[in-house]
């Protein structure tokens, strides 16, 4: 039907740099900017017909989160400016509580609201993350993350949405932030 936006494939990259200004034992605040090339995917809904590409973004949250022994809670705002199309400039808000499983795996539920000037969407999502490597020598790791998400209304599209994410991310600490600055 033609209002079946389903679809796969890759979305837009995203490259980002998070700065921790605030850390301590129990809170953290950073700001992680970020770029959305367009990477002219050409997603198509069940009917093949071509969907609307995003376009070029620049993002701009503040993420503050604070943790109590195995248990986080986090809230992140943003505004992302969109290059390409200013009507599809968008303000962001999250709350999400997580929980460390182990020493590498958290699980976390995240309510997360997008406001732009076609309307909002309000999504609720639940996920993970695993280390999967880490050298402490140079304080890096290599994370996975997932989650599964539902729309709790109609979007601004009007339509009902689910989600899937998937990725990795990399980590590491400024060779000045190392003691020794690195170097053993």
């Amino acid at each position: 039907s033609p209002d079946t936006r389903n679809f796969s494939g890759f979305g837009p990259s995203r490259i980002g740099l998070k700065e921790r200004f605030v850390e301590n034992r129990s809170l953290r605040v950073a700001v992680y900017p970020a770029f959305t090339f367009d990477d002219q995917e050409i997603a198509r809904d069940l009917d093949g017909q071509v969907l609307p590409n995003d376009g070029r973004s620049f993002y701009l949250p503040i993420l503050a989160a604070y943790q109590t022994g195995f248990s986080t809670l986090a809230g992140n705002l943003g505004y992302s400016l969109n290059l390409d199309d200013s009507r599809a400039n968008s303000s962001f808000a999250s709350l999400a509580f997580g929980h460390a499983i182990n020493d590498s795996l958290r699980l976390m539920m995240e309510l997360a609201s997008t406001r732009m000037e076609a309307g909002h969407r309000d999504i609720f999502s639940f996920g993970f993350t695993e280390e999967v490597w880490r050298n402490e020598r140079s304080q890096s790791a290599v994370t996975i993350f997932g989650s599964l998400g539902k729309t709790l209304s109609k979007a601004e599209d009007g339509l009902d949405h689910s989600l899937a994410l998937l990725g990795v991310g990399f980590s590491g600490t400024a060779k000045r932030d190392l003691p020794d600055n690195g170097r053993k």
